[in-house]
């Protein structure tokens, strides 16, 4: 998921974005035990930078994509979210842009595949 930075507080946007997410797959996963159906689980990883984004496609069939280095830390922070068993983790730069209205705790600094230096994460508490 991106956000175009049309606001400056973007970044908690997108964090409280992730939040609802969560939020409404709680209620949608006791429907599920009601049903008798296993619960599903979700990993969020939030990174803060620029992007290159647009369309790639045919006029037939076009698709709004992002790429770059920031979409791949994203990528890399969500898959360490079933590492951390937390489900909404970010980087260093989303942490800066928070109100403390959002509590996070601090993970320490993580060394990505393909990544020269570690990234500071986050975990966001739910």
């Amino acid at each position: 998921m991106t956000f175009q930075t049309l606001s400056e507080n973007h970044r908690e946007q997108a964090v409280r974005a992730a939040l609802e997410m969560i939020d409404l797959l709680k209620v949608f996963n006791e429907q599920r035990a009601n049903q008798g159906r296993g619960q599903l689980e979700i990993g969020i990883g939030i990174a803060t930078g620029r992007v290159i984004a647009g369309y790639t496609g045919t006029q037939h069939r076009a698709t709004y994509t992002c790429v770059g280095d920031t979409v791949n830390v994203a990528a890399r922070i969500e898959n360490h979210t079933k590492i951390a068993r937390r489900p909404i983790l970010i980087d260093q730069y989303t942490r800066e842009g928070l109100t403390d209205s959002i509590l996070v705790d601090d993970l320490g600094d993580v060394l990505f595949k393909g990544k020269q230096q570690p990234i500071r994460v986050f975990s966001v508490r739910v």
